[in-house]
């Protein structure tokens, strides 16, 4: 698995970013770290990513920190993320179950009146 996107938290190999926030012409840019040999344009456009997410600062001013520790809190910040998401998920289940009842025995009394 390329280590460029997890390096800012994704797992995907192809996603989209929006190259500035604060710019009213923002572009979304397209990225495919599918492992393959990489033409001259998709060279400049790794090394865009690399520039545009902040990696190059990285990679210039924290040479001293441990790639392999840093990957590993990433991973275990997202495994921990995507527990809270399942949880989120199931307690939505619970709920809605809840509300629905709750709905259904109001339209009773509705009807009742």
């Amino acid at each position: 698995m390329p280590c460029l996107p997890l390096l800012i938290a994704v797992r995907e190999q192809q996603f989209k970013l929006i190259d500035d926030f604060l710019s009213k012409r923002a572009k979304i840019l397209g990225y495919d770290f599918t492992p393959r040999k990489l033409s001259e344009t998709e060279i400049n456009k790794v090394s865009e990513y690399v520039c545009q997410t902040g990696l190059k600062d990285f990679f210039l001013n924290l040479s001293t920190a441990s790639l392999q520790d840093y990957l590993t809190g990433i991973e275990v910040g997202l495994d921990i993320n995507a527990r809270k998401n399942r949880s989120g998920k199931v307690m939505e289940t619970l709920i809605e179950r809840l509300i629905q009842k709750c709905r259904n025995q109001l339209k009773i009394k509705e009807l009742i009146k």
